[in-house]
């Protein structure tokens, strides 16, 4: 029995239970300058038992340190451990507990483990890159600034460019609007000359001479007349009619004093056309003509048609192959008047003139015989003074 207690208590010395809980590891810094002390200070669990266990710390540098932790051992509280390291680098430190054998005094290993890392640098080196990254930003703000300062030159440059393009635009424009009004003025005296000797000398006799001559007054109820500045006009009416829609709603009448001629623009039909002021229709005249020298026959007024259908002498071949003639006449007459086999007279119709083919040949050996009357749509007038037909009228009932 004696034994056994003396064994026991052997067993307790040479394998001690108790150890120490680090809870918690204080560095002094995360960057430490060389040759200056570093320290970590450990703080413990609490426990009713005391603290006693070992622990081994590797700094990185190639020492390892053991220690015998507790109340009377090697390390006591408040648990400071310093170390220096003597060159610059970034090391890595590692803690871990260790069971140190020390015959009565041997101590389990406390219960840690850690490891992390402490950059040591060499203040002159620090100091050298400081003035390193100093200098380098110092270099970056003067470029930066002689950016800035040529960016604003720039920008200066341009505004006078700009500046003086304006100049000269301006300069430009207010010798062109010299020019225009010198024009106009020019213009303005011509045209005053002109209407001396025209017989319309305002736009009040403008109106008048519109809805007492124009043989289609009755289609524009509403007029406007004022002072034209284009197309060698002195006035210009713009007729409008509010029944109709799009571009026939409306149409420009502009009296040109100097040819004593009305030039009509728009509509939206019949193109456009000049008449003489003082007939407005009279073909025998031969100035109700647009710019191709055409007539056209819906133009003339009733009491004219006999006239212009008497001098009459000519018609294009052409018109025998448009359309509503080959639709009229029939495939077979119109192949037989393409060859030249056919002749015409020339009718008067009360608002109109009628052109008679007479159509007369064989065609596959069959005979054909027809005669074609076809309204006449536009004329042109010819050196001896005649007309020649030009086209029928694309209309209801324009051949038959």
């Amino acid at each position: 029995m004696k034994n056994y207690l003396l064994a026991i208590i052997l067993l307790s010395a040479l394998f001690p239970v108790k150890a120490g809980v680090i809870s918690k590891i204080e560095i002094s810094e995360n960057q430490i300058e060389k040759d200056k002390e570093f320290s970590i200070t450990l703080q413990f669990a609490e426990s009713s038992s005391p603290i006693a266990c070992g622990l081994q710390i590797d700094w990185g540098d190639g020492k390892v340190e053991r220690y015998r932790v507790g109340e009377g051992q090697q390390l006591t509280p408040p648990y400071k451990i310093n170390h220096i390291y003597s060159l610059p680098n970034t090391y890595k430190v590692r803690i871990n507990g260790e069971f140190l054998s020390r015959g009565l005094r041997s101590v389990l290993a406390c219960e840690v483990k850690r490891e992390g890392s402490i950059t040591v640098v060499d203040p002159v080196e620090v100091a050298k890159q400081n003035e390193l990254k100093a200098a380098a930003e110092s270099e970056r703000q003067a470029k930066s600034q002689a950016e800035e300062q040529e960016r604003q030159i720039r920008q200066a440059q341009l505004a006078l460019e700009a500046e003086e393009r304006r100049k000269v635009q301006q300069a430009r424009q207010m010798q062109l609007a010299i020019q225009a009004e010198e024009q106009r003025k020019l213009k303005q005296a011509e045209i005053e000359i002109s209407l001396k000797k025209a017989s319309i000398k305002s736009c009040e006799k403008f109106v008048d001479a519109f809805k007492s001559r124009y043989l289609y007054a009755y289609d524009w109820p509403n007029l406007k007349c004022t002072f034209a500045s284009d197309k060698e006009a002195a006035f210009v009416i713009d007729a409008s009619n509010p029944s109709r829609s799009g571009q026939s709603a409306s149409r420009k009448f502009y009296y040109q004093p100097k040819t004593e001629t009305v030039l009509s623009i728009g509509g939206g039909w019949g193109g456009d056309i000049v008449y003489n002021i003082k007939y407005f229709h009279d073909i025998s005249k031969a100035t109700d003509m647009n710019a191709s020298g055409d007539i056209f026959l819906n133009n003339i007024p009733p009491e004219q048609i006999k006239l212009v259908c008497d001098k009459i002498n000519a018609a294009d071949a052409g018109v025998i192959i448009q359309h509503e003639f080959t639709i009229r006449a029939g495939y077979e007459a119109a192949e037989v008047a393409k060859n030249g086999n056919w002749n015409f007279s020339i009718q008067s119709r009360p608002r109109n003139c009628a052109i008679n083919f007479n159509i007369s040949g064989n065609f596959k050996g069959s005979s054909i015989n027809k005669t074609v009357s076809c309204k006449v749509g536009t004329v042109v007038k010819k050196t001896d003074g005649k007309y020649m037909v030009k086209y029928v009228a694309f209309s209801g009932g324009a051949c038959s």
